[in-house]
């Protein structure tokens, strides 16, 4: 603690110092945390560079450079300042529109701010303190992880005493956060979209609207952005081209179209076909520069792709006079040639679903096969 005598920081000192010892310790790192100790007690016993370090950290006390976390000071106030309060996550649904166009959000979440009753104390003014179990008055917590083939210590400010060492006594609690120094928070962002972005890919960060923590900057409000289902006109993103599908008619197909295309920013294109010119299914066309802004670089625009599908009458809804007209208008199929060895026989309807259901069997029995060999 900052109020620790000189005859407190001595006796920590000798504790830890025969706690560490490389001679009485086995630990692998036991000399690197007995090195730590004696440079702590070095800067604490020394009232200039314990004011220093109280002031501005380990950096300045040290006069030296060192990394954010490393050493005993990694659990000190030096480290303590750059650390940060946790982001906020939320997960915001948008149109493929709003993505052509950009938009704006409002978001409503619940973020952990300071207690304005006691400033984040936990406790009233002059309230006792006891001990912290969580971390064991060193305000840090540790755990060890893989980091490739090396066994490293990670370590983070403790949760329940956020760095302090100490909690403040139960009776002399904060009514208002009962101790916890922080209270729950409804709040109300408006996050911009930008044009561009992929949905289920790209995150949208709201610098320091996450949760607050007791002295360092607020975390983030980080937004997923997750897509609608509803079809936008027919229309379907494919990277940074946009793709229609477009049903036209038989006759469309034959003698020529004028499609009427809202896109979707709310304009209206008009795409003709070229005279003479018989649309096939599945026949393609391209709009240069229609498709997706890209995000970072609104004049670099992708391709609106049309792909055509043909819309043919129903059975027995053309007249028989109709039909002469027709046949006598379009190319007509080569005469057929019977040969006295055929034999004729009725085509049926079959269903999509049927096909599927064949296909399906003939896979089973292809994995039948395999498992039997």
């Amino acid at each position: 603690e900052r109020s620790a005598s000189g005859a407190q920081i001595k006796k920590a000192f000798m504790r830890l110092a025969k706690e560490w010892h490389p001679d009485r310790n086995d630990e692998p790192e036991a000399k690197v945390r007995f090195q730590e100790i004696n440079t702590a007690y070095e800067v604490l016993s020394d009232e200039r560079k314990r004011k220093l370090y109280d002031d501005h950290g380990a950096d300045v006390a040290l006069g030296k450079e060192r990394e954010p976390g490393a050493g005993f000071f990694g659990r000190g106030r030096g480290s303590r300042q750059q650390q940060r309060g946790e982001d906020c996550e939320v997960a915001v649904t948008v149109t493929l529109k709003e993505l052509f166009t950009g938009t704006t959000k409002t978001v409503h979440y619940k973020r952990q701010i300071i207690c304005e009753q006691c400033d984040g104390r936990g406790a009233r003014p002059g309230a006792r303190r006891q001990y912290c179990r969580a971390c064991g008055g060193a305000g840090m917590t540790a755990h060890m992880m893989m980091s490739g083939p090396f066994l490293q210590r990670v370590e983070h400010i403790c949760d329940a005493c956020e760095g302090e060492g100490s909690i403040p006594h139960p009776s002399d609690a904060c009514r208002s956060c009962r101790g916890a120094g922080k209270t729950v928070h409804n709040t109300t962002v408006e996050v911009p979209i930008e044009k561009g972005l992929h949905a289920e890919e790209d995150l949208v960060k709201v610098g320091q609207e996450g949760h607050e923590a007791k002295n360092c900057a607020p975390g983030d409000l980080v937004v997923h952005l997750r897509m609608a289902e509803e079809k936008q006109g027919g229309m379907a993103r494919m990277n940074k081209h946009l793709v229609l599908h477009q049903e036209i008619s038989l006759v469309e197909a034959l003698v020529g179209y004028v499609l009427v295309i809202k896109h979707l920013d709310g304009r209206k294109l008009v795409v003709k076909s070229a005279d003479g010119e018989v649309t096939k299914p599945g026949t393609l066309k391209v709009i240069p520069g229609e498709g997706m802004p890209q995000n970072g670089n609104m004049f670099n625009r992708g391709d609106l792709i049309i792909r055509f599908s043909v819309k043919f009458p129903e059975s027995g809804t053309i007249a028989d006079h109709h039909l002469g007209l027709l046949a006598s208008s379009l190319p007509g199929p080569a005469p057929l040639l019977r040969p006295l060895d055929v034999e004729e026989v009725a085509a049926k309807p079959f269903s999509e679903r049927q096909f599927e259901k064949a296909c399906d069997e003939e896979v089973h029995r292809k994995r039948q096969n395999l498992y039997d060999s």
